[in-house]
């Protein structure tokens, strides 16, 4: 299962690899102009929709676009993509393919945290800050019913993922205590899974955090037996920012040696004079 979002994963970077940049997305969304009481109506109308159990989300393209597989072959079985272009798009063969790698429970209920990261989707573009909140909260909805679904049964392999919308959603909501707390619990169940501790990482990094950071990732390379080059990447990011730039051109060698691509640390090592890969 990879990481849904580029929010985490990578620390802090040139404008080519940045601290929690965001997805590009491919197609703008316009809405008509509507009154100050249309638009009050709609939100309230938005904010009393039928429970979760009615599910009737309406996936704009740009959304769909940066979905992740797993959640365009959910959505393309489901009887909400009838009013969209991408009903039946997903060939049958991965559609079961991923149905096996989640399973039939988690299945049942993922289609709710794909409207979620959606719905985050739109709050994150959003310009207007009324809509936003309406945005938050319905992503908020939508990935808690799947993530308390998830709860009641675990172990589940998509947990972590949820976990991670989730805090993505705190985060975007202003409130990092609380996306920690997903985080925290999605270690407990899943404490070898490598993308809770870059997310964890993450939010310390952006809360201003970067000792923490390094305790997240320290605490993840632990945990896997090693980490990954991507992790190892980070570790270094992390290490430079603190100013240790041994420990920085050690990580560095290590996440190049293991082909991880991106260049940004070996261009900010270059530039304070250290040579990465000597």
């Amino acid at each position: 299962m990879r990481i849904l979002f580029a929010h985490y994963r990578r620390l802090a970077d040139d404008r080519e690899d940045r601290v929690l940049s965001s997805r590009k997305f491919c197609r703008e969304n316009t809405m008509s102009p509507i009154t100050p009481l249309s638009l009050a109506l709609l939100m309230l109308a938005i904010l009393a929709a039928p429970s979760a159990k009615a599910f009737n989300f309406a996936v704009r393209a740009d959304e769909w676009d940066t979905w992740p597989p797993e959640c365009r072959a959910r959505y393309s079985t489901t009887k909400a993509s009838n009013v969209t272009p991408y009903a039946g798009v997903v060939p049958s063969s991965e559609v079961q393919a991923w149905q096996s790698r989640v399973g039939t429970y988690a299945w049942n209920h993922m289609h709710h945290y794909c409207a979620g990261l959606a719905y985050l989707h739109r709050a994150t573009r959003e310009k207007d800050p009324k809509w936003r909140d309406v945005y938050l909260k319905n992503a908020a909805r939508e990935a808690g019913y799947t993530y308390n679904r998830l709860r009641q049964q675990p172990p589940q392999v998509l947990f972590p993922d949820v976990s991670i919308g989730l805090a993505a959603i705190s985060m975007e909501s202003g409130q990092p205590s609380k996306a920690m707390k997903y985080l925290e619990l999605a270690v407990q169940e899943s404490p070898r899974v490598e993308r809770i501790y870059l997310a964890m990482a993450s939010v310390h990094q952006r809360e201003g955090r970067p000792e923490q950071a390094r305790e997240a990732l320290l605490r993840g390379q632990a945990a896997t037996g090693g980490g990954s080059a991507e992790l190892i990447y980070n570790l270094g990011l992390v290490s430079y920012e603190l100013g240790d730039l041994d420990a920085a051109v050690k990580y560095a060698d290590e996440a190049y040696g293991a082909g991880f691509p991106l260049p940004g640390l070996r261009r900010k090592l270059e530039s304070s004079g250290r040579v990465v890969g000597d």
